[in-house]
């Protein structure tokens, strides 16, 4: 008998182990499946030579495709900053 309800105890925690497991992993695939959407949003955004703001780790960055002249025009445009350094 007592094998009987240990036996049913191991079954059910490994059913509870399944089931938050498939939770996670749903929660998952939805977060990265978000997560792909804004990076290809970004990307866009970075090819049409526009600018983006990304979450840095106490204020916001602004970003640019490094390699266009133009887009760096706009970032220090944008932070009012003069392009001659000397």
């Amino acid at each position: 008998m007592r094998l009987g309800r240990v036996t049913l105890l191991i079954f059910v925690r490994s059913m509870i182990n399944i089931r938050l497991y498939l939770y996670f992993l749903i929660l998952s695939i939805l977060f990265f499946k978000y997560m792909y959407k804004q990076i290809d949003k970004s990307l866009r955004e970075l090819l049409a030579n526009n600018l983006i703001l990304y979450p840095i780790d106490t204020d916001w960055g602004i970003g640019c495709d490094a390699t266009n002249p133009d887009a760096v025009r706009k970032v220090y445009k944008l932070k009012q900053r003069n392009t001659i350094k000397y």
